[in-house]
């Protein structure tokens, strides 16, 4: 006569269940059984390929912000003397 709880969905995805988390959702924890460990990772093995390493651009390329995050303008027409003339 007591409540059974019944799951609604099921996921080996780390990824889906912290979705889930941030939406509130309740996310219980359990041990899959040893068949399902197995055949993911022989499906694993079989099709994963690493993402390719992508080129981090430098940091000299990056935009300078204040501490606000908004841009910042840096004039060197002084330290170069293309000022205007009489100065």
């Amino acid at each position: 006569g007591e409540p059974m709880a019944v799951p609604q969905i099921v996921t080996l995805s780390y990824h889906d269940a912290g979705r889930w988390l941030d939406a509130q959702e309740r996310v219980d924890q359990v041990a899959a059984p040893d068949e399902v460990v197995g055949w993911l990772r022989a499906f694993v093995d079989t099709t994963y390929q690493p993402e390719p390493k992508r080129r981090k651009r430098p940091d000299s390329f990056k935009p300078l912000t204040d501490r606000f995050g908004q841009p910042v303008r840096i004039s060197t027409s002084k330290l170069r003397g293309g000022g205007p003339p009489g100065e």
